[in-house]
């Protein structure tokens, strides 16, 4: 993967930044990589490394569709 942000980089007024953890999830993490692709938009991930280990495919997903890929934890509490 490489680096999509820069450190101390400045965003536009009108840019926002999406961040989703814990997942992924079946069915809620499809029902969000089908919101983002309906609005063309990117987010950022941070999966639980349990969740992952059971979902692969999502996070297969998530990558192949453009979204950056971030690890949060192995097991959520």
């Amino acid at each position: 993967m490489k680096r999509r942000i820069k450190p101390n980089s400045q965003m536009a007024d009108y840019e926002v930044v999406l961040t989703f953890d814990d997942g992924p999830r079946p069915p809620n993490t499809d029902k969000v990589l089908a919101a983002l692709a309906q609005e063309c938009a990117r987010a950022t991930f941070f999966l639980v490394g349990r969740s992952s280990a059971e979902f692969p495919e999502l996070v297969r997903r998530m990558a192949a569709q453009g979204h950056t890929v971030a690890h949060h934890s192995c097991r959520s509490t």
